[in-house]
């Protein structure tokens, strides 16, 4: 199987994804170790001549990077809206600042960062 045709086989796969679980059963059948869709790809290439070892190999590490990304992506949105979703965030971010002027500089003082207090009080007001 190519490397195309595996990435539209996956993305199929993933849109139907309906829960965690679906995507991590989804993870364990294209990146098991042991019998991986992934895994068989990356093997095929050990069999592939010189000059096509080094396309596919390339290929393949770039098609198991944006599977790994899309995996996580789709697995973060889930944990997400299973942990109340941006509501909870506003909500936790509302009792610890009062504006966005505390929040940006409340983040810039814990990453220890030297830099001058921001003023967003131009921007209009939106709630955290």
């Amino acid at each position: 199987m190519t490397p195309d045709q595996l990435r539209s086989e996956f993305q199929a796969a993933l849109a139907a994804a309906s829960t965690v679980a679906s995507v991590k059963a989804i993870r364990d059948e294209y990146l098991s170790r042991k019998q991986g869709k992934i895994t068989a790809l990356l093997k095929a290439v050990g069999t592939a001549s010189p000059d096509e070892r080094r396309v596919l190999g390339a290929q393949a590490n770039a098609l198991k990077q944006e599977i790994e990304s899309a995996l996580d992506a789709r697995e973060s949105a889930f944990e997400l809206h299973a942990n109340g979703g941006l509501t909870a965030w506003r909500g936790r971010l509302r009792r610890g600042f009062e504006s966005y002027n505390e929040l940006a500089n409340g983040v810039l003082r814990q990453l220890s960062l030297a830099m001058p207090e921001i003023d967003l009080s131009s921007i209009p007001a939106a709630p955290i």
